[in-house]
């Protein structure tokens, strides 16, 4: 797993694909107890394990978390919270108690695309939307709008404009 997903760390390559790169907070097995990313992404069962406590986090769910604010980042320019914490985000909180989907700038976003954020950002682990899941979910959402992009919103009409009837030429003759 990944633990540090964000714009910052996505690349393509020359055909456009996507990449992660920096695998420096990368762990192969779920259950670390280490905390680990960039606050603005990390997911929120990040925060609730208390001093001294065993953390036993499912690290795909975290990714696919991380996954939902860098898509929310993409669509509106800005995180949807600065952390995931009640404690200390009123914009978590109002997500929360859904509210929050009411305000600018979510109240600008697609449905199709605000029913993918719902599934990345669930708040429970457990019923998070999996990597796989999302990646169909995602797939449905571009054939949509590719679908969208194919109706033409009016007839295309050519801009052409008629040159004005050319004036007839006098030459002046030398007598």
């Amino acid at each position: 797993m990944h633990r540090d997903i964000k714009p910052e760390n996505c690349v393509s390559d020359d055909e456009g694909n996507l990449k992660l790169i920096d695998f420096g907070a990368a762990s192969a097995a779920d259950g670390t107890s280490t905390p680990a990313g960039t606050i603005p992404y990390m997911a929120p069962e990040m925060f609730t394990v208390g001093p001294g406590a065993k953390a036993n986090w499912n690290l795909k769910a975290i990714d696919v978390w991380a996954m939902g604010v860098v898509y929310f980042t993409l669509l509106t320019g800005r995180f949807p919270w600065a952390v995931a914490n009640q404690d200390k985000s009123p914009e978590y909180t109002e997500y929360l108690q859904g509210t929050l989907a009411a305000r600018y700038p979510w109240n600008k976003i697609s449905a199709d695309s605000l029913h993918l954020l719902e599934r990345l950002l669930c708040v429970d682990a457990a019923h998070r939307v999996t990597a796989s899941d999302a990646a169909e979910l995602v797939d449905s959402l571009l054939v949509t709008v590719r679908a969208e992009q194919l109706k033409p919103a009016r007839p295309m009409m050519p801009d052409v404009t008629v040159p004005a009837p050319m004036q007839e030429r006098h030459v002046c003759k030398a007598a």
